[in-house]
């Protein structure tokens, strides 16, 4: 199965995936990268609120197979406005 890499673009840069996940295909990684931004922690679907994130699906040859963009005040699908305990650290 291939590994696919899960780099995310926000107005701060660039944060890469250097550890990666082995999924069975294109569309298994873009339900993993969907479930990522549902799991987003209270601060950060707050600056999901504010700014565009990106994420991007990259191949083991390091070639881009699939952008997810989460536009800016865009809800994520477990946004409740509730933040949980490590958000208050």
């Amino acid at each position: 199965m291939p590994r696919f890499f899960f780099h995310v673009h926000t107005a701060q840069g660039i944060t890469r995936d250097e550890k990666g996940q082995i999924l069975p295909d294109v569309d298994a990684a873009r339900v993993e990268a969907m479930r990522a931004i549902e799991d987003l922690p209270g601060r950060t679907a707050a600056v999901a609120a504010r700014e565009s994130i990106l994420i991007e699906i990259a191949d083991e040859a390091g070639q881009t197979v699939l952008n997810v963009p989460l536009p800016a005040g865009a809800e994520t699908p477990s946004d409740d406005g509730i933040e949980d305990e490590n958000d208050l650290a």
